[in-house]
């Protein structure tokens, strides 16, 4: 069995993916289009299933020590009025 899988995107995805493959065995090539790195500065909400994935990653721990959980969540409609507030 031929174990080599090419991977297209180098973004969040792609790069948890190429990862993960590799955990498993797989020799991974991954490629993306931008020359360079670019930061975007936005915030990343993980529900507790993505923690689960990070964990296999062996990323979980990092990312529980440089991010904090919030108490609450509210959802809102698109003009920003609030239809509830979870506790979590």
């Amino acid at each position: 069995m031929n174990k080599r899988i090419a991977v297209i995107g180098g973004g969040i995805g792609g790069l948890g993916v190429a990862l993960a493959l590799q955990k498993l065995g797989y020799s991974v090539t991954l490629y993306e289009k931008q020359e360079k790195t670019i930061e975007l500065g936005a915030g990343i909400i993980l529900g507790a299933n993505a923690m689960v994935a990070l964990d296999f990653l062996q990323l979980g721990d990092a990312i529980r020590e440089i991010g904090w959980t919030e108490k609450f969540c509210s959802i809102l409609t698109e003009k920003g009025k609030q239809l509830t507030k979870l506790h979590l």
